[in-house]
């Protein structure tokens, strides 16, 4: 329905300030605040009103809206959806982990945006980390009480990882006890030998890159997330969580 001004005005009619002022007033009240509801197109989730509502991508649990980017994802609790990183997917731990190519990204860590213009991001981390035990035997690997894991952001690919990222990515220890053979497992719990920790950070990032002519309405993908380099055969990452935030500049 459109906006019925409260005062009409025909031929012959002296106009009056304040019906000329009631009449702006009654609009300021359309454009902003009493929008009809059948004016007004809402997603089953939203409540308040949205001249352009928030599209929302249930599978990464992100919304984009007119002014940015906002989601996240967590683990749910123990045992409900891990994450994992391993040796075997690092060169046995034995690669140079200051070079990009050596990481790997970690699953479910990871988002991918396109960003409409230039953007301001902050993205979020925390996890629980349980390292090994790892008493495997090999040429040129590290000892097994220096064993350790790495976990770092990036974005926009594995291929710019910033050095500086890098040389601040959190380590967590080889668990320092022995290894059970059947059942398989730790013989000691992980937070008496070391094998367990806490990690979260911050990264900013502001996103100035050009549209692509491939993508002329999108700067994209842009993708952040976290990353692993690993000396440990076995690295659970239970109870993490991820949040990503945009804002358009």
């Amino acid at each position: 329905m459109a906006s019925s001004p409260p005062n009409t005005f025909v031929a012959s009619t002296t106009l009056e300030a304040a019906d000329v002022e009631g009449n702006f007033d009654a609009l300021r009240v359309y454009l902003h605040g009493a929008i009809p509801a059948g004016d007004v197109q809402n997603a089953k989730w939203i409540n308040s009103r949205h001249i352009q509502p928030p599209v929302y991508s249930p599978f990464e649990g992100v919304q984009h809206g007119v002014t940015g980017h906002q989601g996240g994802q967590w683990s749910g609790g123990p045992t409900v959806r891990l994450s994992f990183l391993t040796k075997y997917l690092t060169g046995q731990g034995i690669q140079n982990p200051k070079t990009p190519r050596s990481w790997q990204p970690i699953p479910n860590t990871s988002f991918s945006l396109y960003l409409r213009r230039p953007a301001f991001c902050l993205f979020h981390y925390w996890y629980e980390i349980e390292s090994g035990p790892d008493v495997s035997t090999g040429a040129d690997q590290v000892a097994v009480d220096n064993r350790q894991s790495w976990i770092t952001p990036y974005v926009n690919g594995l291929d710019q990882i910033p050095t500086s990222f890098i040389q601040h990515a959190q380590e967590a220890q080889n668990h320092q006890g022995d290894l059970l053979a059947d059942p398989i497992g730790a013989a000691r719990p992980f937070t008496v030998e070391a094998g367990y920790g806490q990690r979260d950070g911050v990264i900013i990032r502001t996103n100035t890159a050009e549209g692509s002519e491939t993508l002329p309405r999108a700067m994209g993908p842009f993708e952040v997330g976290l990353a692993g380099y690993s000396q440990v055969d076995r690295v659970v990452l239970v109870n993490w969580s991820i949040v990503i935030e945009t804002f358009y500049i």
